[in-house]
């Protein structure tokens, strides 16, 4: 039997479950890294700025990903991301070379069924994580 309720839900042999019902859109953005660059850097330099390398390329998943989440909000779509997939089996499947990093689904929500509803056991409803922000308004 499937567990709700935990991190990532369990699969029947408790191995992590590496689905998620929000990146079944009518559209679907796999955002993947690229080193075309490591041909022009030396493997020592790669080595040395990996924090810089990594930092950056997070900064711009985050920005392109956000730009396509304010993008869609302000065109009706709804969008849905997951990261926890078995990024072997996207490369596979889409015939690529490059590490996907997220899948962004991107589309019209089914408005009958709870959006963490999972696409083939409608007794498992996915995990969220709760949201601590914190703003701090400046007035003068």
């Amino acid at each position: 039997m499937i567990e709700d309720g935990k991190q990532g839900g369990k699969a029947l042999k408790g191995d992590r479950l590496t689905t998620n019902p929000q990146v079944l859109a009518q559209l679907l953005i796999v955002f993947v890294e690229d080193f075309d660059m490591k041909d022009a850097v030396s493997k020592t330099d790669i080595a040395n700025n990996k924090w810089v390398m990594d930092h950056d390329r997070d900064q711009a998943l985050g920005v392109a990903a956000g730009y396509v989440n304010l993008t869609s909000s302000l065109l009706g779509y709804g969008t849905g991301c997951c990261s926890c997939c078995d990024k072997d089996a996207i490369q596979r499947i889409l015939g690529i070379d490059e590490k996907p990093l997220l899948l962004m689904g991107v589309g019209i929500g089914d408005s009958e069924k709870p959006r963490r509803e999972h696409h083939l056991n409608s007794n498992l409803t996915f995990p969220t994580k709760r949201k601590n922000i914190e703003v701090e308004y400046v007035t003068e």
